[in-house]
């Protein structure tokens, strides 16, 4: 699950809609909405949240 975490970070970081969490490197927050493609970001973190299975696309 930890690497499933880390690789869509890294897909959103391609995208641009992730930030840092000042003081914490391990942290990161989404940028919503900022383009078309963050919905799907947007509904993962969502399912990543309320613990469903999550694939990736």
């Amino acid at each position: 699950m930890a690497f499933q975490l880390e690789q869509q970070r890294l897909d959103l970081e391609k995208f641009g809609l992730v930030y840092a969490v000042p003081g914490d490197p391990d942290a990161f927050c989404v940028k919503w909405k900022a383009r078309p493609e963050s919905e799907w970001a947007e509904t993962f973190m969502r399912d990543v949240a309320e613990g469903r299975e999550v694939r990736h696309g």
